[in-house]
C-alpha cells in the first residue's frame, strides 16, 4: 500500500519532461546586429552543448495513465496477498453432527455451534481474516488431509473448492495439549479418518518419508 501510494504521488507531482524554449528575437534591429557580431566570436548554441529550456510536468493524461497502472498493480498484489492469507488456518474445530436441541460449548458464533440439522461431523476452520467467534463450516466427509511442503505442515483440501488450505503443526495445541510435530500429525489423521484408518495412513506416510530420505 505504501509503495503504491508513493508511486502514485511521485508520478503525479514529479514526472516531468524537458521542454525547449524558443529563441527570443530582439525588438531593435540594432540589437540584432550587435548580437550577430557577438555570435560570430562565440561558439554556436549547438556547439557549446547548452540548450535553452526547462523541465515541466507531463500532460495530465500521461500521468493519470501511469497512476492508474500503479493502482491496478497494487490492487492485484493486495488481492493475491489477501487470498493467500485467507487460506492460512490458525484454528480447527471438529464438531459432532448438528443437533437442533443442543449447541456445542465452544467459543464460536451461535449459528456455527448450533448448525443446520445434519448427521455428518463438521469441521470449522478459522483462517487469518476470521474473528475468534467466526469461521468456515465444512462437512468432514468433504475434507481430505495432505502433506505440506515441509514436515511441519499439512494441507486441507475441500471438495469442489479450488486450491487448498494450509496450517502449521509446530507449537500446535491439540485438545488443550501442546504436542510434538509428529504427534500432531498423527492426531489430525486420527481425528479426520478415525483411529484405525488414521493410524494406518500415518504409518504409510512415515514409511514413504523414510524411503524418500534413503533415496536422497
Amino acid at each position: 500500500m505504501l509503495v503504491t501510494t508513493t508511486g502514485c504521488e511521485m508520478t503525479w507531482t514529479k514526472w516531468t519532461q524537458w521542454i525547449e524554449l524558443p529563441d527570443t528575437k530582439p525588438d531593435n534591429p540594432q540589437d540584432s546586429e550587435v548580437k550577430q557580431t557577438k555570435d560570430d566570436a562565440t561558439p554556436a548554441e549547438g556547439e557549446s552543448g547548452q540548450r535553452k529550456g526547462e523541465y515541466a510536468l507531463r500532460p495530465a493524461y500521461q500521468r493519470a495513465s501511469l497512476v492508474a497502472g500503479y493502482l491496478l498493480i497494487g490492487v492485484v498484489v493486495a488481492s493475491a496477498l489477501l487470498g493467500c492469507r485467507s487460506r492460512i488456518i490458525r484454528r480447527i474445530y471438529i464438531l459432532p453432527p448438528a443437533n437442533a436441541s443442543r449447541a456445542v460449548a465452544l467459543p464460536l458464533n451461535a449459528a456455527i455451534r448450533q448448525g443446520k440439522p445434519s448427521k455428518d461431523t463438521r469441521v470449522v476452520i478459522q483462517c487469518a481474516p476470521h474473528s475468534d467467534s467466526r469461521g468456515k463450516v465444512i462437512l468432514m466427509r468433504d475434507c481430505s488431509l495432505g502433506k505440506g511442503a515441509m514436515e511441519s505442515e499439512l494441507t486441507l483440501s475441500v471438495k469442489d473448492t479450488r486450491g487448498f488450505y494450509w496450517f502449521a503443526l509446530e507449537d500446535a495445541t491439540v485438545d488443550g495439549h501442546k504436542l510434538p510435530v509428529g504427534d500432531v500429525r498423527e492426531a489430525m489423521f486420527k481425528k479426520f479418518y478415525g483411529e484405525k484408518k488414521g493410524k494406518k495412513m500415518r504409518s504409510e506416510e512415515k514409511w514413504m518419508e523414510g524411503l524418500l530420505s534413503k533415496k536422497s
